[in-house]
């Protein structure tokens, strides 16, 4: 093959390589845009929650971080707006004092991703996206502006989810209902973790590497009320193999035959979330940890100790249900949580029909769990 013919393969390649990434940014524009869409621009420029930006902050801080990488970066292009640079930078102003910065209007914030948009696919059509060079190789630096794009549609989710805004998220998931309890043996071996060939893999996922893990039993289905209440009759608080030292030691200072726990049924939304909190204080103004169904309700939480100076670890910790059927959120502050199975949770058998379909809250005077 002449070299003609490698230059017209390579070439082919790189176009198509620049047309998938143009996808990719029109679908997290879109995604984004969307989102929004259905919003008047007050409650895009109200501040739902302290926790959370205005909507319109991550509008157009979406906007900036896509001139700053695809744009100024890779072209060298001074900046559209310099003051933006101080406005949406995330590491100058905590989420509190954004509602006070001079932003841009919900009208302005489009223009401006619409704006910065043009340019970046400007950019894209005369970029050589060199192999040797990181940032450009395989479209890292697109991937990067992509996955951040996606990641603030999260963020805006959570802040919806935590205000009082009316919007349409789809049918509440359905209760939970009696499940089996059935494990599977998880084979032990090596395998292998992570990625060296991904292109957009972040550095903490790289590089691939084997890990050697032991056997293991796994349960196939979250820890059913029921299952837990036939563990406690089975004599599970009085036999020393089923805890960890410090549970146990727990268990026979206060004396525990059953779950220490108090439990409020929720919704999983952000105002059951908050009703749950405030009622569980009313009961147990002493206690130091909560299990919650799901992110949302532990943004309430969170939102309540906040308003209450409560600190957290310190004063209140959590553990919350890595079940829930809405998507993880990302970039708000975290109430310090263990992801644990929900055999830990302990809640009263008669208090919700099944916590495979966990939708509330529950109480302890102590962070302590059977193992």
């Amino acid at each position: 093959m002449d070299r003609n013919v490698h230059a017209r393969a390579d070439l082919g390649e790189a176009l198509a390589l620049k047309a998938t990434l143009a996808g990719e940014l029109e679908a997290s524009r879109r995604r984004l845009l969307d989102l929004l869409e259905p919003l008047p621009d007050e409650e895009l420029g109200r501040q739902h929650s302290p926790l959370m930006s205005p909507l319109v902050w991550d509008l157009a801080h979406a906007a900036w971080y896509e001139e700053l990488w695809l744009v100024r970066r890779l072209a060298g292009d001074e900046p559209r707006f310099p003051r933006n640079d101080e406005l949406y930078d995330a590491f100058l102003h905590p989420r509190a004092e954004r509602p006070g910065l001079p932003l841009l209007s919900p009208a302005e914030a489009r223009a401006y991703a619409a704006a910065v948009r043009r340019r970046a696919l400007e950019v894209l059509g005369d970029v050589e996206l060199d192999p040797s060079d990181p940032l450009r190789a395989a479209g890292f630096v697109y991937g990067l502006v992509v996955q951040h794009e996606h990641q603030h549609v999260e963020t805006m989710l959570a802040t919806l989810q935590l205000g009082e805004v009316e919007y349409a998220f789809g049918a509440p998931p359905p209760r939970g209902g009696p499940v089996g309890s059935v494990e599977a043996l998880v084979e032990g071996g090596p395998f292998v973790l992570g990625t060296s060939d991904e292109p957009w893999a972040y550095d903490n996922e790289r590089p691939a590497h084997e890990v050697d893990l032991p056997p293991f039993w796994i349960d196939t289905t979250p820890v059913a009320n029921r299952a837990y209440a036939e563990f406690v009759e089975a004599g599970g608080y009085r036999e020393r193999r089923w805890w960890h030292q410090e549970g146990w030691a727990y268990r026979l200072e206060a004396g525990l035959e059953h779950p220490d726990r108090a439990c409020v049924e929720g919704n999983w939304s952000s105002a059951s979330g908050a009703q749950a909190i405030q009622n569980l204080y009313d009961q147990y103004p002493e206690m130091d940890a909560v299990f919650v169904a799901n992110d949302q309700m532990a943004l309430s939480v969170l939102q309540h100790a906040c308003r209450n100076n409560i600190s957290v670890p310190d004063d209140l910790g959590s553990s919350d249900s890595t079940t829930s059927p809405k998507p993880r959120s990302t970039g708000h502050p975290s109430l310090p949580c263990t992801r644990t199975s929900l055999t830990w949770a302990g809640w009263p058998s008669k208090e919700l029909p099944a916590l495979s379909s966990p939708t509330g809250m529950a109480a302890s005077r102590k962070n302590r769990a059977p193992s």
